[in-house]
């Protein structure tokens, strides 16, 4: 049994292992490309962070519905070649549709928000609206990519893809050096910043293209019919991003906001350092789901019980190695975000309570995956929204009789993931025999 565990681990590393360090690496060149934003302007940094808000909030909502592409072709992947290449072109067509739509949605609504919500006038206004213009094709580009690069997940060719993500990013690197220092001036360089994005996400499409060109062939051949199916069942993903990524983010930052600047500034410069040392959690909770619906294929129920533990205790032991390594240099590590004393002995006083609290996350993750890759997503939707919306009553009651706090909404928070956690894992054996 031992040795069964240890393959089961084995694969889990190979397939998530790449897509980690693929993470560390682009979180390493996203700090160089910050620093070469900072540099133009406080006007350039203002732009780019308002944009690339609103495109990575769709990105992160309209890609979780790609999900669902993993957790049915991963079922029928070795048994059924004829239908894989169905769901494989289906998801293709579907990103391509979904990304025109974001595109013209980005060009209609980003000038008024741009001028209404974040106060824009004038030339900024303007050069905002170019700006917008050309990073709104990431989301036509990164729509075909999720398709592309989910099909060689399913594969397991997660080594290609790091190569591909160390090669795109430093081509970033030099491209946006080369145009904002020898092309554009003046905050006019903050297109340059654009432009090196773009023709990088549009760069990485292609490498994914020529990687795969034999089976996108072999699609040309291919009827089109999960298109529908695939849609239906990505909506409960998307309104689970919605709540978690959006409502439950904004409910949690809003409320630790009003414990003050200062307090909630030390919140902040603590889930800097957790949210790296939980840099492996989503990557391995995506090799969770091609291997739920392989042993869902081959009717293995043991390992399909084992195999969130397995994966549970992987997550975690990184994290709390990462945050080791953290705790022993965190002072200097809090100094490298921020110079104010202050805001440093707050954070250094509350960083143990926030990693406890963010320690709570992987159980959520790995067992709402688990229970999404045996194809309950409305249930896992059902569970979060009842949950999230008793966690808000909760919070509003204690609001009303003055009882709401830092600590009290951190310890809250700690709690609801781990309860909520209880529930996917509870309902996950449940539904397990109607799965295999």
């Amino acid at each position: 049994m031992w040795k069964h565990h240890y393959l089961l681990i084995k694969n889990l590393h190979s397939f998530s292992l790449p897509l980690v360090f693929n993470q560390f690496f682009n979180s390493l060149i996203a700090l160089f490309l910050a620093r070469i934003t900072g540099h133009i302007s406080i006007n350039a940094i203002a732009i780019t962070n308002m944009v690339d808000l609103l495109i990575f909030s769709l990105l992160g909502i309209l890609g979780a519905g790609t999900l669902s592409f993993n957790i049915y072709s991963s079922q029928i992947k070795d048994s059924n070649k004829s239908a894989f290449n169905d769901f494989f072109r289906s998801i293709i067509e579907l990103n391509l549709i979904i990304g025109l739509f974001s595109i013209l949605f980005i060009w209609l609504s980003m000038p008024f928000i741009l001028a209404h919500f974040f106060h824009l006038a004038g030339t900024l206004l303007l050069l905002g609206k170019k700006y917008t213009f050309i990073v709104s094709f990431k989301l036509f580009f990164s729509m075909l990519i999720f398709a592309f690069s989910n099909q060689l997940k399913v594969y397991k060719k997660t080594r290609v893809i790091f190569l591909i993500g160390v090669f795109s990013s430093l081509f970033q690197v030099f491209m946006a050096y080369i145009l904002t220092t020898c092309i554009f001036s003046g905050d006019n360089r903050v297109l340059g910043i654009a432009l090196a994005s773009t023709i990088t996400v549009c760069l990485t499409l292609i490498c994914h293209i020529v990687l795969i060109k034999k089976e996108l062939i072999m699609l040309l051949h291919t009827a089109s019919t999960k298109k529908k199916f695939l849609f239906v069942k990505s909506i409960p993903l998307f309104i689970q991003e919605l709540i978690e990524g959006t409502f439950l983010s904004l409910l949690i930052t809003s409320l630790l906001s009003q414990s003050g600047t200062l307090l909630y500034s030390s919140y902040v410069l603590c889930k800097y350092l957790t949210e790296l040392a939980l840099t492996p959690m989503f990557m391995y909770c995506h090799g969770l789901i091609i291997f739920i619906g392989e042993k869902i294929a081959n009717k293995r129920q043991q390992d399909l019980l084992i195999l969130p533990k397995l994966t549970l205790v992987i997550i975690l032991t990184l994290y709390l190695f990462l945050i080791a390594l953290m705790l022993v240099t965190h002072g200097r590590l809090f100094s490298f975000f921020s110079t104010d004393y202050k805001l440093i002995q707050l954070a250094s006083h509350y960083f143990p309570l926030i990693i406890l609290v963010e320690g709570s996350r992987p159980f959520y993750e790995v067992h709402k995956y688990s229970l999404q890759a045996l194809g309950f997503e409305s249930l896992a939707l059902m569970i979060t929204a009842i949950s999230v919306m008793t966690l808000s009553f909760l919070f509003i009651y204690l609001t009303l009789i003055n009882s709401l706090h830092f600590l009290t909404i951190l310890i809250l928070l700690g709690v609801f993931n781990l309860i909520v956690s209880w529930l996917f894992s509870y309902f996950y054996k449940k539904k397990l025999p109607l799965s295999i």
